[in-house]
C-alpha cells in the first residue's frame, strides 16, 4: 500500500497555534483513506535531514486527523526553514511515509 498528499508547504509565525487538517490518499487509486483503531499518524520535524533525531513529534489523533502546533511546540526554535514528513504506522508495525521531505518555514511575527 503506498500513500501520497499534495500541497505539502507549512508556513507559519513561530509560537503561533497552528491547526492544519491531514487528509491520506492511497496513492494508487487517490481514495481517501481513514486510519483505523490501533493505527499511528505521525508528523516529524528537523532542522537538517542529517539530524540524528526530530526537534518535535506529534501524533495526529485519527478521529479528527488535525495536526496541532502549539505555541510552546515553536516557541525555542530559531527562525527559518525545516524539513518534516508524516507517516502512517499501521497496527502489524509497516510504515508508509504519505508526505515524504516537505518544506516548514517558521517565519518572525511583526508585533
Amino acid at each position: 500500500m503506498g500513500f501520497c498528499a499534495s500541497d505539502t508547504t507549512i508556513r507559519m509565525t513561530r509560537g503561533d497555534t497552528a491547526k492544519f487538517n491531514v487528509t491520506i490518499r492511497n496513492k494508487n487509486t487517490g481514495e481517501p483513506y481513514e486510519p483505523v483503531e490501533g493505527e499511528i499518524v505521525r508528523f516529524s520535524l528537523k532542522k537538517y535531514l542529517t539530524d540524528p533525531a526530530p526537534m518535535l513529534v506529534k501524533d495526529i489523533p485519527i478521529d479528527t486527523m488535525i495536526l496541532k502546533i502549539k505555541p510552546e511546540d515553536t516557541k525555542s526554535f530559531p527562525f527559518g526553514v525545516y524539513h518534516y514528513d508524516m507517516e502512517l504506522i499501521h497496527r502489524n508495525g509497516d510504515t508508509d511515509t504519505f508526505i515524504e521531505d516537505s518544506i516548514f518555514e517558521l517565519t518572525r511575527e511583526v508585533g
